[in-house]
């Protein structure tokens, strides 16, 4: 068993920056937890990669070993350096990777929580974040518009749908350096159809594209799903969150994707001091955290 004795110091980027900022998801421990354990340790083992603390094998919130298999080590230790860079009271929101394994451990292996997993992921396609746009007049304030006809027939319970706008400028060349290229790459690599729309509201993707996208999740290992899943919350974009998790997209490019709203009106209004930088680096601490639980090195 390969034991960690880490100073902060001497934590590689990587780790730190996955254990700094604040993290939604449940935590894996109770509130008020002190530190009982020394050492933190990788193990492998005949039938996986075992997180230990003090030679015990750490346990997901079900109580499940945290058993990763063998293609996933690099997992397994950034894990342990989470727990290793626990200090005096373990802090929930410093364990990201560990809430996210186990995510896939205790829940998306069965499969009727997959199937609930994948019905609410597929509710984004009709108000992905890549087609949401400000008003070219006031900041951070919905511009009043009409309900029109929608392109594609209505459907009967509608959700308000995000759209692409021709100002400000600022705006408009984000939306063709960003979000039309992974709208061509999404249709040529799925042949499917996906509309952009004018108006806020009676909008839907087509049938057929809801349906070819819940094949595609259908694939998906648990893994995949728990990095799908996170990755979509943080960026409310179904196909930010599918690029990135078919490695068409890195982290940090899917976190600029999904935030072309914002910096357009970073750029036009400025930045807000301990709001806009926080979400920054949490954003790419999310996707950072769910592109890690891809790897299998």
């Amino acid at each position: 068993m390969l034991a960690l004795r880490l100073t902060r110091s001497r934590l590689p980027w990587a780790a730190r920056h996955l254990t700094t900022a604040t993290d939604a998801a449940p935590s894996p421990v109770p509130e008020a937890v002190r530190r009982f354990w020394k050492t933190v340790g990788v193990d492998q083992r005949a039938d996986g990669v075992a997180v230990k603390l003090d030679h015990r094998t750490l346990r997901t919130p079900a109580g499940n070993p945290m058993l990763l298999p063998k293609s996933k080590t690099m997992l397994a230790t950034v894990i342990a350096h989470e727990w290793d860079f626990q200090e005096r009271l373990v802090k929930h929101h410093a364990l990201p990777m560990t809430s996210l394994a186990s995510r896939a451990i205790d829940d998306l292996g069965n499969e009727a929580t997959r199937d609930t997993a994948r019905a609410a992921l597929l509710e984004y396609l009709d108000t992905d974040t890549i087609w949401l746009a400000p008003p070219a007049d006031i900041p951070h304030f919905p511009r009043s518009t009409a309900p029109q006809p929608s392109p594609v027939p209505a459907d009967p319970n509608p959700l308000p749908f995000s759209f692409f706008q021709d100002e400000p400028p600022p705006l408009v060349v984000l939306q063709d350096k960003l979000w039309e290229p992974l709208l061509d790459w999404a249709r040529d690599t799925y042949g499917v159809e996906i509309n952009k729309f004018g108006s806020l509201l009676y909008n839907s993707q087509p049938a057929a594209t809801k349906a070819k996208f819940d094949s595609v999740l259908k694939e998906f290992d648990q893994w995949e799903m728990a990095a799908m899943e996170r990755a979509t919350y943080t960026t409310k974009s179904f196909i930010v969150a599918l690029a990135l998790v078919t490695r068409h997209l890195t982290a940090e490019q899917a976190a600029a994707t999904a935030s072309v709203e914002l910096d357009s009106q970073i750029e036009r209004w400025g930045s807000v001091e301990d709001t806009h930088d926080v979400d920054y680096q949490d954003s790419r601490r999310q996707l950072g955290s769910a592109a890690c639980l891809l790897s299998n090195i």
